[in-house]
Protein backbone atom coordinates (compact mmCIF):
# COMPACT_ATOMS: atom_id res chain seq x y z
CA UNK A 1 0.00 0.00 0.00
CA UNK A 2 2.49 2.36 0.89
CA UNK A 3 4.82 1.83 -2.53
CA UNK A 4 1.18 2.50 -4.43
CA UNK A 5 0.91 5.79 -2.82
CA UNK A 6 4.30 6.86 -3.28
CA UNK A 7 3.90 5.94 -6.73
CA UNK A 8 0.62 7.77 -7.54
CA UNK A 9 2.85 10.82 -5.71
CA UNK A 10 5.13 9.84 -9.11
CA UNK A 11 2.11 10.00 -11.53
CA UNK A 12 0.26 13.23 -9.78
CA UNK A 13 3.82 15.16 -10.17
CA UNK A 14 4.45 14.00 -13.63
CA UNK A 15 0.68 15.08 -15.09
CA UNK A 16 0.99 18.13 -12.85
CA UNK A 17 4.48 18.87 -14.61
CA UNK A 18 2.50 18.31 -18.04
CA UNK A 19 0.31 20.55 -17.69
CA UNK A 20 2.34 23.72 -16.72
CA UNK A 21 6.26 22.34 -17.90
CA UNK A 22 9.27 24.09 -17.05
CA UNK A 23 7.30 26.72 -14.56
CA UNK A 24 6.30 24.20 -12.42
CA UNK A 25 9.66 23.37 -11.87
CA UNK A 26 10.57 26.39 -11.19
CA UNK A 27 8.24 27.39 -8.74
CA UNK A 28 8.37 24.11 -6.99
CA UNK A 29 12.06 23.69 -7.42
CA UNK A 30 11.43 20.10 -9.11
CA UNK A 31 13.33 19.39 -12.20
CA UNK A 32 13.59 17.13 -14.62
CA UNK A 33 16.36 15.08 -13.57
CA UNK A 34 14.46 14.94 -9.98
CA UNK A 35 11.05 13.95 -11.34
CA UNK A 36 13.11 10.84 -13.93
CA UNK A 37 15.14 9.91 -10.15
CA UNK A 38 11.98 9.90 -8.29
CA UNK A 39 10.25 7.92 -11.09
CA UNK A 40 12.53 5.48 -11.05
CA UNK A 41 13.80 5.22 -7.61
CA UNK A 42 9.85 4.27 -7.10
CA UNK A 43 8.80 1.82 -9.95
CA UNK A 44 12.32 -0.22 -8.68
CA UNK A 45 10.99 -0.25 -4.77
CA UNK A 46 7.27 -1.27 -6.23
CA UNK A 47 8.94 -3.91 -8.27
CA UNK A 48 10.92 -5.51 -5.25
CA UNK A 49 8.60 -5.64 -3.01
CA UNK A 50 6.19 -7.02 -5.79
CA UNK A 51 3.37 -4.75 -5.74
CA UNK A 52 2.78 -5.39 -9.46
CA UNK A 53 -1.12 -4.08 -9.22
CA UNK A 54 0.47 -0.13 -8.61
CA UNK A 55 2.93 -1.06 -11.55
CA UNK A 56 0.47 -1.78 -14.34
CA UNK A 57 -1.87 0.95 -13.12
CA UNK A 58 0.19 3.52 -12.92
CA UNK A 59 2.18 2.36 -16.57
CA UNK A 60 -1.38 2.57 -18.02
CA UNK A 61 -1.75 5.79 -16.38
CA UNK A 62 1.36 7.63 -18.10
CA UNK A 63 2.06 5.76 -21.16
CA UNK A 64 0.61 9.57 -23.18
CA UNK A 65 2.21 12.16 -20.62
CA UNK A 66 5.37 13.44 -21.47
CA UNK A 67 8.02 14.40 -18.70
CA UNK A 68 8.90 18.41 -19.19
CA UNK A 69 11.38 17.38 -21.61
CA UNK A 70 8.85 15.82 -23.74
CA UNK A 71 10.20 12.69 -23.18
CA UNK A 72 7.58 9.89 -22.68
CA UNK A 73 7.28 9.12 -18.80
CA UNK A 74 6.10 5.52 -19.51
CA UNK A 75 9.82 4.73 -21.12
CA UNK A 76 11.27 6.20 -17.99
CA UNK A 77 9.45 3.77 -16.08
CA UNK A 78 10.67 0.70 -18.76
CA UNK A 79 14.30 2.07 -18.97
CA UNK A 80 14.01 2.25 -14.53
CA UNK A 81 13.13 -1.53 -14.04
CA UNK A 82 15.49 -2.67 -16.59
CA UNK A 83 18.31 -1.01 -14.70
CA UNK A 84 17.69 -2.95 -11.01
CA UNK A 85 21.17 -2.61 -10.08
CA UNK A 86 22.90 -6.10 -9.48
CA UNK A 87 23.36 -7.91 -6.25
CA UNK A 88 27.13 -6.30 -6.15
CA UNK A 89 26.02 -2.73 -6.62
CA UNK A 90 23.05 -2.91 -4.48
CA UNK A 91 24.90 -4.79 -1.38
CA UNK A 92 27.97 -3.83 -1.85
CA UNK A 93 29.38 -7.01 -2.12
CA UNK A 94 33.01 -7.03 -1.25
CA UNK A 95 34.35 -10.74 -2.08
CA UNK A 96 38.18 -11.14 -0.55
CA UNK A 97 40.91 -12.18 -2.73
CA UNK A 98 38.30 -10.70 -5.68
CA UNK A 99 37.29 -14.14 -6.38
CA UNK A 100 36.16 -13.70 -9.51
CA UNK A 101 34.05 -17.07 -9.94
CA UNK A 102 32.43 -16.31 -6.20
CA UNK A 103 31.40 -13.01 -7.86
CA UNK A 104 30.54 -14.27 -10.92
CA UNK A 105 28.22 -16.60 -9.16
CA UNK A 106 26.28 -14.08 -6.74
CA UNK A 107 25.18 -12.73 -10.17
CA UNK A 108 24.00 -15.66 -11.79
CA UNK A 109 22.07 -16.32 -8.62
CA UNK A 110 20.63 -12.89 -8.62
CA UNK A 111 19.59 -12.86 -11.87
CA UNK A 112 17.73 -16.03 -11.62
CA UNK A 113 15.61 -14.40 -8.37
CA UNK A 114 15.03 -11.92 -10.74
CA UNK A 115 13.22 -14.20 -13.62
CA UNK A 116 11.35 -15.36 -10.65
CA UNK A 117 10.10 -12.26 -9.40
CA UNK A 118 9.07 -11.54 -13.18
CA UNK A 119 7.57 -14.39 -13.55
CA UNK A 120 5.21 -13.94 -10.70
CA UNK A 121 4.38 -10.89 -12.04
CA UNK A 122 3.44 -12.57 -15.33
CA UNK A 123 1.48 -15.10 -13.65
CA UNK A 124 -0.23 -12.41 -11.76
CA UNK A 125 -1.76 -10.54 -14.49
CA UNK A 126 -0.78 -12.58 -17.79
CA UNK A 127 -2.36 -10.02 -20.05
CA UNK A 128 -0.06 -6.72 -18.29
CA UNK A 129 2.18 -5.42 -21.26
CA UNK A 130 4.67 -4.13 -19.05
CA UNK A 131 5.35 -7.81 -17.30
CA UNK A 132 6.00 -8.70 -20.16
CA UNK A 133 8.66 -6.43 -21.25
CA UNK A 134 10.20 -6.64 -17.58
CA UNK A 135 10.21 -10.26 -17.41
CA UNK A 136 11.61 -9.98 -21.40
CA UNK A 137 14.73 -7.35 -20.19
CA UNK A 138 15.55 -9.75 -16.91
CA UNK A 139 15.78 -12.58 -19.88
CA UNK A 140 18.09 -10.32 -21.28
CA UNK A 141 19.81 -8.67 -18.16
CA UNK A 142 20.86 -12.95 -17.53
CA UNK A 143 22.22 -13.41 -20.42
CA UNK A 144 24.35 -10.89 -20.50
CA UNK A 145 25.79 -11.84 -16.74
CA UNK A 146 27.20 -14.48 -18.81
CA UNK A 147 28.56 -12.33 -21.80
CA UNK A 148 30.11 -9.99 -19.25
CA UNK A 149 31.92 -12.99 -17.74
CA UNK A 150 32.37 -15.66 -20.60
CA UNK A 151 35.28 -17.81 -19.61
CA UNK A 152 34.10 -20.36 -21.74
CA UNK A 153 31.98 -21.05 -24.71
CA UNK A 154 28.99 -22.29 -22.87
CA UNK A 155 29.13 -19.04 -21.40
CA UNK A 156 28.50 -17.88 -24.67
CA UNK A 157 25.56 -20.69 -25.11
CA UNK A 158 23.62 -19.34 -22.11
CA UNK A 159 23.92 -15.98 -23.22
CA UNK A 160 22.03 -17.06 -26.85
CA UNK A 161 19.67 -19.20 -24.94
CA UNK A 162 18.49 -16.21 -22.68
CA UNK A 163 18.41 -13.99 -25.69
CA UNK A 164 15.98 -16.04 -27.06
CA UNK A 165 14.11 -16.54 -24.06
CA UNK A 166 13.71 -13.00 -24.00
CA UNK A 167 12.38 -12.74 -27.36
CA UNK A 168 9.79 -16.01 -26.86
CA UNK A 169 8.35 -13.81 -24.34
CA UNK A 170 7.13 -11.07 -26.27
CA UNK A 171 6.73 -13.29 -29.61
CA UNK A 172 3.82 -14.57 -27.42
CA UNK A 173 2.35 -11.21 -26.96
CA UNK A 174 2.25 -10.25 -30.44
CA UNK A 175 -1.75 -10.54 -31.16
CA UNK A 176 -3.08 -7.29 -31.29
CA UNK A 177 -2.56 -4.02 -30.79
CA UNK A 178 1.35 -3.60 -29.88
CA UNK A 179 2.55 -0.86 -26.97
CA UNK A 180 5.14 0.86 -27.65
CA UNK A 181 6.90 -0.07 -25.18
CA UNK A 182 7.09 -3.74 -26.46
CA UNK A 183 8.68 -2.41 -30.04
CA UNK A 184 11.16 -0.71 -27.89
CA UNK A 185 12.46 -3.88 -25.92
CA UNK A 186 11.72 -6.26 -29.23
CA UNK A 187 14.19 -3.95 -30.98
CA UNK A 188 16.65 -3.66 -28.56
CA UNK A 189 16.61 -7.97 -28.67
CA UNK A 190 17.09 -7.76 -32.51
CA UNK A 191 20.05 -6.00 -31.92
CA UNK A 192 21.77 -8.01 -29.45
CA UNK A 193 20.30 -11.31 -31.19
CA UNK A 194 22.33 -9.46 -34.83
CA UNK A 195 18.99 -9.88 -36.94
CA UNK A 196 19.28 -9.26 -40.61
CA UNK A 197 19.33 -5.84 -42.16
CA UNK A 198 15.88 -6.61 -43.81
CA UNK A 199 14.13 -8.42 -40.78
CA UNK A 200 14.95 -5.53 -38.53
CA UNK A 201 13.66 -3.08 -41.04
CA UNK A 202 10.36 -5.14 -41.36
CA UNK A 203 10.03 -4.79 -37.46
CA UNK A 204 11.08 -1.00 -37.15
CA UNK A 205 8.62 0.05 -40.50
CA UNK A 206 5.97 -1.99 -38.10
CA UNK A 207 7.02 -0.17 -35.25
CA UNK A 208 6.94 3.79 -36.76
CA UNK A 209 3.87 3.29 -38.62
CA UNK A 210 1.87 1.65 -35.20
CA UNK A 211 3.58 4.55 -33.15
CA UNK A 212 5.44 7.75 -35.00
CA UNK A 213 6.39 10.06 -32.40
CA UNK A 214 7.64 7.89 -29.87
CA UNK A 215 11.10 8.56 -29.29
CA UNK A 216 12.32 5.84 -27.73
CA UNK A 217 11.42 3.26 -30.91
CA UNK A 218 14.04 5.42 -33.45
CA UNK A 219 16.53 5.53 -30.03
CA UNK A 220 16.51 1.98 -30.39
CA UNK A 221 16.88 1.44 -34.07
CA UNK A 222 19.86 4.38 -34.13
CA UNK A 223 21.78 2.13 -31.14
CA UNK A 224 21.29 -0.80 -33.86
CA UNK A 225 22.97 1.40 -36.58
CA UNK A 226 26.17 2.22 -33.89
CA UNK A 227 29.40 0.65 -35.13
CA UNK A 228 29.80 -1.29 -32.60
CA UNK A 229 26.98 -3.10 -33.46
CA UNK A 230 25.30 -3.65 -37.31
CA UNK A 231 26.42 -0.37 -38.69
CA UNK A 232 28.59 3.00 -39.54
CA UNK A 233 28.16 6.26 -39.19
CA UNK A 234 26.68 7.08 -42.77
CA UNK A 235 23.84 4.93 -41.68
CA UNK A 236 23.14 6.76 -38.75
CA UNK A 237 22.82 9.94 -40.45
CA UNK A 238 20.49 8.74 -42.75
CA UNK A 239 18.48 6.78 -40.22
CA UNK A 240 18.19 9.84 -38.31
CA UNK A 241 17.50 12.68 -41.39
CA UNK A 242 14.47 9.62 -42.02
CA UNK A 243 13.40 10.23 -38.19
CA UNK A 244 13.46 14.02 -38.65
CA UNK A 245 11.03 13.55 -42.27
CA UNK A 246 9.00 10.48 -40.87
CA UNK A 247 8.40 12.80 -37.56
CA UNK A 248 7.97 16.57 -38.97
CA UNK A 249 4.47 17.49 -38.65
CA UNK A 250 4.53 17.23 -35.23
CA UNK A 251 8.29 17.35 -33.93
CA UNK A 252 9.48 19.59 -36.51
CA UNK A 253 13.55 18.96 -36.74
CA UNK A 254 13.54 18.23 -33.35
CA UNK A 255 14.13 14.31 -33.98
CA UNK A 256 17.46 15.08 -35.69
CA UNK A 257 18.77 16.68 -32.19
CA UNK A 258 16.85 14.29 -30.04
CA UNK A 259 18.57 10.89 -31.75
CA UNK A 260 21.62 12.17 -31.43
CA UNK A 261 22.02 13.30 -28.28
CA UNK A 262 20.63 9.73 -26.99
CA UNK A 263 23.82 8.29 -29.05
CA UNK A 264 26.13 10.84 -27.70
CA UNK A 265 25.93 8.79 -24.00
CA UNK A 266 27.36 5.52 -26.55
CA UNK A 267 30.51 7.60 -27.57
CA UNK A 268 33.18 9.77 -26.00
CA UNK A 269 33.30 13.36 -24.92
CA UNK A 270 32.50 14.86 -28.19
CA UNK A 271 29.85 13.38 -30.72
CA UNK A 272 31.30 15.84 -33.25
CA UNK A 273 34.30 13.94 -33.50
CA UNK A 274 32.46 10.67 -34.59
CA UNK A 275 29.78 11.00 -36.64
CA UNK A 276 28.03 12.76 -39.71
CA UNK A 277 26.33 15.13 -37.27
CA UNK A 278 25.61 18.90 -39.24
CA UNK A 279 25.86 20.95 -36.27
CA UNK A 280 23.38 23.52 -38.22
CA UNK A 281 20.76 21.20 -38.93
CA UNK A 282 21.34 19.59 -35.27
CA UNK A 283 20.59 23.29 -33.76
CA UNK A 284 17.48 24.01 -36.03
CA UNK A 285 16.29 20.78 -34.02
CA UNK A 286 17.24 21.64 -30.36
CA UNK A 287 15.33 24.99 -31.73
CA UNK A 288 12.39 22.57 -32.48
CA UNK A 289 13.24 21.19 -29.04
CA UNK A 290 12.75 23.87 -26.70
CA UNK A 291 10.16 25.86 -28.66
CA UNK A 292 8.12 22.89 -27.72
CA UNK A 293 9.26 21.84 -24.38
CA UNK A 294 10.90 24.93 -23.10
CA UNK A 295 12.70 22.83 -19.94
CA UNK A 296 15.77 23.83 -18.42
CA UNK A 297 16.88 20.21 -18.95
CA UNK A 298 16.72 20.53 -23.02
CA UNK A 299 18.39 24.05 -22.41
CA UNK A 300 21.21 22.72 -20.65
CA UNK A 301 21.68 19.65 -23.21
CA UNK A 302 21.44 22.77 -25.71
CA UNK A 303 24.31 24.35 -24.25
CA UNK A 304 26.59 21.28 -24.02
CA UNK A 305 26.24 20.57 -27.65
CA UNK A 306 26.49 24.22 -28.52
CA UNK A 307 29.76 24.49 -26.62
CA UNK A 308 31.03 21.01 -28.35
CA UNK A 309 30.32 22.15 -31.65
CA UNK A 310 32.18 24.94 -31.03
CA UNK A 311 29.40 28.05 -31.85
CA UNK A 312 30.04 30.10 -28.87
CA UNK A 313 27.00 32.79 -29.91
CA UNK A 314 24.69 30.06 -29.38
CA UNK A 315 26.03 28.89 -26.45
CA UNK A 316 26.25 32.26 -24.87
CA UNK A 317 22.61 32.73 -25.51
CA UNK A 318 21.80 29.66 -24.07
CA UNK A 319 23.58 30.01 -20.78
CA UNK A 320 21.84 33.80 -20.47
CA UNK A 321 18.34 31.45 -20.83
CA UNK A 322 19.35 29.09 -18.43
CA UNK A 323 20.24 31.48 -15.54
CA UNK A 324 19.94 29.61 -12.34
CA UNK A 325 18.26 26.57 -13.90
CA UNK A 326 21.38 24.52 -13.92
CA UNK A 327 20.20 20.67 -14.44
CA UNK A 328 23.37 19.23 -13.38
CA UNK A 329 22.36 15.46 -14.94
CA UNK A 330 22.83 17.01 -18.10
CA UNK A 331 26.30 17.51 -17.77
CA UNK A 332 28.73 14.80 -17.85
CA UNK A 333 30.42 16.72 -14.81
CA UNK A 334 30.10 20.30 -12.98
CA UNK A 335 33.59 20.88 -14.53
CA UNK A 336 32.29 20.76 -17.84
CA UNK A 337 29.71 22.86 -17.46
CA UNK A 338 31.96 25.54 -15.78
CA UNK A 339 34.26 25.21 -18.51
CA UNK A 340 31.17 25.67 -21.48
CA UNK A 341 30.10 28.34 -19.51
CA UNK A 342 33.21 30.38 -19.09
CA UNK A 343 34.22 29.88 -22.81
CA UNK A 344 30.53 31.17 -23.72
CA UNK A 345 31.09 34.20 -21.79
CA UNK A 346 35.17 34.99 -23.12
CA UNK A 347 36.92 35.94 -25.96
CA UNK A 348 39.80 33.34 -25.65
CA UNK A 349 39.69 29.86 -27.22
CA UNK A 350 40.10 27.56 -24.14
CA UNK A 351 39.73 23.49 -23.66
CA UNK A 352 36.81 22.09 -22.34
Amino acid sequence: MEASLRLLRVVVLICVFAGSGAAFAQDRGATEGEVRALLAREAIDAFMKEDFASLDQKYMEIRETRLPSGIFAANQMIRALAGVRSRAQSQGALIQGNDFSKLKQLEIDYASELDEKSARWVKTNPNSVLALIVQSEMFVRHGFVFRQTASSASDEQEYVKYLAKARTVLDASSNGPKDPGWYFQMLRIARFQGWSPQDYSKLLEEAVVTHPYYYDIYFAAAEFLLPQWHGNLDLIENFVRFAEQRTKNKEGHSMYARVYWHLAAFGHDNIFHESRIEWKRMRDGFDDVVKRYPDSWNFNAYARFACQARDRGTAKRLFARIGTQVEQRAWKSRIEFNRCRMWASSKNDIAF
